[in-house]
């Protein structure tokens, strides 16, 4: 539980540039390989929703935005023991 409440301060901290961000690519490549944690899946859920503000997404940011987040769903829903659907409206409320 602390763990999924680390997560949700992370998606509710304020958002910075993210195109600042080196260490995104490492937590990216994890995440791809299914290694990633929890916290570097919100972090770099977070990353690219900020970089999406900034400017368009190439297709593989695209995908990795769609696989980080329903990775992040999917662990909470099963940590917490909701439905999927209830998880998306705290991630959603999270981010503000």
């Amino acid at each position: 539980m602390a763990r999924s409440q680390e997560c949700f301060r992370i998606l509710r901290k304020e958002a910075r540039s993210a195109s600042a961000t080196g260490r995104i690519a490492s937590r990216k490549t994890r995440i791809e390989c299914g290694k990633g944690t929890l916290l570097e899946i919100a972090e770099v859920l977070k990353t690219l929703l900020v970089l999406q503000i900034e400017k368009p997404l190439s297709f593989r940011e695209k995908k990795m935005l769609d696989r980080a987040r329903h990775m992040l769903i999917t662990e909470l829903s099963i940590s917490r023991g909701l439905r999927e659907c209830e998880v998306m409206e705290l991630i959603e409320k999270a981010l503000g």
